[in-house]
């Protein structure tokens, strides 16, 4: 019944990023050739960063219930828009767990990202202090060029996020955010700025024409949508310089299945 499940609630205003930028991404002319998607939004589950730098537990197992919620609906395809949560899920995954489709790590694809795009190039990364302190983008490899802020800019980011979970004015979040960066820029004029917190995700659109940035969310949009057996449009070309990237990738790692358009037909504009 469903091609896509996305687990959310970490906060709700991001679940619901999420799921406007699968939408707004996917190739569809009219409401049925959309994805059939299955939104949890679990708002219960404890804070992530708190739970990683106190080591407190609640997390993983409010996690592994909504996974058992999709695995008894059949779905075969996961995500969630919470960049931080992946600290839990992976070691979820790593063992038992009740989930038998594909989970998204978008953590990972967004890394994979940078190394093929931006091989060269310091690469500092925007998220929560939970996010930074279990360094989630270099696990697993040698990934010398990501950087992460030093501890006051890391408070600063955390004001902005607990600011806009809050309801607070986006312009002022803006404001604060922009002379972050033109501060973290200062110290390296050619340095991507990876958006790994989806409240950050809001301030994309304010943010892209002063600096460059990755969105996370742009990335988890575009492989929710591949990986369902859909196809995307072309507005992600407006944000990600190599589209092409997810073309052979995603082609060469998964089988997709159900769609009466094959991933062979997608088409990058110019």
């Amino acid at each position: 019944m469903y091609d896509l499940g996305i687990i959310g609630g970490m906060g709700s205003k991001a679940t619901v990023a999420a799921f406007d930028r699968i939408v707004d991404y996917t190739l569809a002319t009219c409401d049925q050739e959309h994805i059939n998607i299955i939104v949890l939004n679990d708002a219960r589950i404890p804070e992530r960063t708190a739970s990683i730098l106190k080591s407190q537990a609640g997390v993983a197992e409010a996690l592994a219930k909504d996974f058992l919620i999709l695995e008894q609906l059949k779905v075969p395809v996961a995500v969630t828009a919470c960049n931080t949560s992946h600290y839990f899920i992976r070691r979820m995954l790593g063992g038992e767990t009740p989930f038998s489709g594909r989970f998204i790590d978008t953590i990972e694809e967004t890394a994979n990202y940078l190394e093929e795009t931006y091989p060269d190039r310091p690469i500092c990364v925007l998220g929560t202090s939970g996010l930074i302190l279990s360094d989630i983008f270099g696990q697993g490899k040698q990934r010398n060029n990501i950087i992460y802020p030093d501890q006051d800019s890391q408070k600063t980011i955390m004001g902005i996020i607990g600011a806009i979970k809050s309801g607070a004015n986006i312009e002022n979040e803006v404001l604060k955010t922009t002379r972050l960066l033109e501060a973290l820029r200062e110290k390296g004029n050619d340095t991507i700025f990876v958006l790994a917190c989806t409240e950050l995700s809001l301030l994309k659109d304010y943010l892209t024409p002063q600096f460059t940035c990755v969105d996370v969310l742009d990335i988890t949009a575009i492989c929710a949508i591949l990986k369902s057996g859909y196809m995307i449009n072309n507005k992600p070309e407006k944000y990600l310089a190599n589209i092409e990237y997810f073309m052979r990738h995603v082609q060469k790692t998964e089988t997709l299945p159900r769609r009466k358009h094959s991933f062979m037909n997608i088409a990058v504009s110019s």
